[in-house]
């Protein structure tokens, strides 16, 4: 028996018991698949919920990331453009053509695709930790500290950005900026290993700071 007709028959029983939102059940046992890195499991279940609904943007992001998960980018750029021309608002969309471009080498482009999607939700954390990688690797800075310390002024010590903040600040020379920081996540927080590394690194470069004077 293949593992769609297993997944028939139960379905065929869910049926039975209560009313089952088909194209959902499909998207999320894809979803399980694609977790467990059951690719062609996971495709097939993908095709099944597509043949439900085949403008939904969700599962056109699901299936970009299928895509990439498998190495085909050129497959996968197809399926977030869909999403996000299905739905301009879908900010996983635009996080995937993110990716995606970034991976073409079109960094301008890749970025551009980011502060969408980070504009359209501020709260995605995935989108904020690439951010901070991308800031730091690019020296890009601006834009990702004004998103950075509007999560953490928004969250305060819920938010796990405090420190990435300290970094960057001090990456871009910010050191007093930097220092109110790290004082404001210790005193919230209190002082884990990296929160202690960053006040060594702080209090070196205050000396030179000083000595500068």
């Amino acid at each position: 028996m293949s593992g769609v007709e297993g997944w028939d028959q139960n379905l065929d029983l869910t049926r039975e018991a209560t009313e089952v939102d088909e194209f959902n059940l499909w998207k999320d046992l894809g979803n399980q698949s694609l977790r467990r890195g059951d690719f062609e499991r996971a495709e097939q279940a993908y095709a099944r919920a597509e043949s439900l609904k085949p403008d939904s943007d969700v599962l056109k992001v699901n299936l970009g990331t299928l895509a990439i998960q498998r190495g085909d980018v050129s497959q996968a750029v197809d399926h977030f453009r869909d999403a996000v021309r299905i739905n301009p608002e879908n900010d996983r969309g635009w996080l995937g053509l993110a990716l995606v471009h970034r991976s073409f080498g079109d960094i301008d482009l890749a970025w551009a695709n980011l502060e969408k999607s980070i504009d359209l939700n501020p709260e995605l954390e995935s989108g904020l930790w690439l951010a901070v990688d991308w800031a730091q690797r690019d020296g890009r800075f601006s834009w990702t500290l004004e998103k950075l310390t509007a999560h953490t002024q928004r969250w305060q010590h819920q938010s796990p950005f405090g420190l990435s903040l300290v970094r960057l600040l001090l990456d871009c020379g910010r050191i007093y900026q930097a220092q109110a920081q790290l004082q404001s996540v210790v005193d919230l927080r209190g002082r884990c290993s990296l929160a202690q590394e960053l006040e060594s690194e702080l209090r070196s470069l205050l000396k030179v700071q000083a000595h500068r004077l």
